[in-house]
């Protein structure tokens, strides 16, 4: 769809203005916060993947907060890949001394090679994707099978999800599961996390996944983006 591009533009425009960033944490923070991403991420590896390794590369659809990215980073394969709509955002990582491989693109369409992933990562995205269904067949193409899917959502309450013009989808986590079975995520875990402001009322659900064949027919539709990226890369 030709159009895309100026959807994202928009999105990013309205959302995040000319740079989205946010203000370092403390030293303690962040520590506390790699610790605690790291390990939710992580968890009883051998249930989450069925990579019988350890994590080679990482790709990060987004980027979804500089917070998670920031603690997340240190514990990642290097370089970390992140996939962005949103250029200006990704130097505030690499301010942060991150080792970042970045790719601008468009996470419906993804500029990388299939089964190169042994971490997806994802925060905070998808319920600004204009077609869910596709940028996770996409996110499921370039992971490597048996490899880590890690998506957070937000879990607002409201008709449009919450806060945010952009905040396309409000789905539910019965919606959530069921588009991440078909599109090859199996959910091994998922956990209702409260919002960190002490203010917050609402928060966000983490869907731990391990990358695996999709249920008939959506594998044909896999087997048909392999494929079509393969000779059209």
């Amino acid at each position: 769809m030709k159009t895309w591009p100026i959807y994202l533009m928009l999105q990013n425009q309205f959302a995040y203005g000319d740079s989205h960033s946010a203000p370092s944490p403390s030293t303690q923070i962040q520590n506390e916060e790699a610790a605690r991403w790291f390990d939710l991420l992580m968890a009883n590896p051998g249930r989450i993947g069925n990579l019988g390794r350890r994590p080679e590369r990482a790709l990060l659809i987004g980027p979804g907060g500089p917070y998670e990215v920031q603690s997340l980073g240190p514990h990642l394969p290097n370089p970390l890949t992140i996939l962005t709509s949103h250029e200006p955002e990704v130097e505030v990582f690499r301010a942060s001394g991150m080792d970042i491989y970045r790719e601008v693109g468009d996470m419906h369409d993804m500029p990388m090679a299939s089964g190169h992933y042994d971490i997806v990562f994802s925060s905070n995205v998808l319920e600004h994707a204009l077609a869910p269904y596709c940028a996770l067949m996409e996110a499921r193409r370039v992971a490597t099978p048996g490899g880590i899917g890690y998506f957070i959502l937000p879990a607002f309450e409201g008709d449009e999800g919450g806060v945010g013009p952009f905040h396309l989808h409000c789905l539910d986590e019965r919606v959530w599961r069921e588009l991440l079975r078909k599109t090859g995520w199996t959910v091994a875990d998922a956990f209702f996390q409260p919002g960190v402001q002490p203010h917050a009322t609402k928060g966000y659900t983490h869907y731990r996944c391990v990358a695996s064949s999709p249920p008939e027919p959506h594998d044909r539709v896999l087997k048909e983006l392999i494929t079509f990226k393969a000779t059209n890369p």
